[in-house]
């Protein structure tokens, strides 16, 4: 088996650019635009999180709804919170998890406004007021991999067609990309040519080795997760803000 190549930093802003034309052409449909900000969305967290394509759809709605604004106006240090869950169902957030990512990148990614329009996009729909999946389809159901494995694949074709100096010609993405691993992929070499300290690489990907641990998870509820995180802001937002 082929291994996913890494989405580059440059090709990532372009396909995001062209996502930004898209939303502000009046002809473009409502359809597609909802298409535009879960794949814009689902495309930053990935790469600004180090996450591999199935662990974005652990996203949870209510959650980031709940909790978009906290960070915003932080004095020193805004942030997006991301709440993610290990499972889509119970009052209690049990087994929950969460990143806090920086507002925008060196690199000029916007996280915050992806992450507010994918919000914005479930409170329209009224997806906000139970636990579910944030990146889901029009009926509410989880997102399709496929779908969106798709949706990359003819973003990278668009950048390929107008930027022949970030793609070659004769790239064949379905053999070379899958989200999931190639915005991992591509993040880790932008955080190691940004000279991020590894240990901070690390901590970014800690939850992964909490989760493999059976009984390992703390039962923590989101404000008692977010509360403990926000000691520790400065130094959890570093890996974001440096890509």
């Amino acid at each position: 088996m082929k291994q996913n190549s890494g989405i580059a930093v440059e090709v990532l802003l372009e396909i995001l650019e062209n996502y930004e034309l898209e939303l502000a052409d009046r002809e473009t449909s409502n359809a597609r635009k909802r298409d535009v900000i879960i794949s814009g969305a689902a495309f930053v967290i990935m790469f600004c999180a180090a996450l591999r394509g199935g662990e974005v759809f652990l996203v949870e709605a209510s959650e980031l709804c709940r909790r978009i604004n906290e960070g915003k106006s932080h004095a020193s240090c805004p942030h997006v919170v991301l709440p993610l869950m290990g499972r889509f169902k119970g009052e209690n957030g049990e087994r929950n998890l969460m990143f806090l990512l920086a507002t925008s990148t060196k690199s000029g990614i916007q996280i915050r406004r992806w992450i507010e329009r994918l919000s914005n996009l479930l409170i329209t729909e009224n997806r906000h007021r139970r636990a579910g999946p944030a990146f889901c389809d029009e009926l509410g159901y989880v997102y399709d991999r496929g779908r969106m494995n798709g949706e990359l694949f003819q973003a990278l074709k668009k950048v390929q067609t107008d930027r022949p100096d970030l793609i070659s010609a004769g790239v064949e993405f379905e053999e070379t990309h899958n989200i999931h691993r190639s915005f991992r992929r591509g993040a880790t070499t932008r955080a190691r040519e940004a000279k991020v300290p590894k240990d901070i690489v690390e901590l970014n990907n800690r939850w992964k080795k909490v989760e493999r641990k059976s009984g390992g998870m703390p039962n923590l509820s989101m404000q008692d997760l977010y509360t403990e995180m926000r000691q520790a802001l400065a130094t959890l937002t570093t890996f974001s803000e440096s890509l």
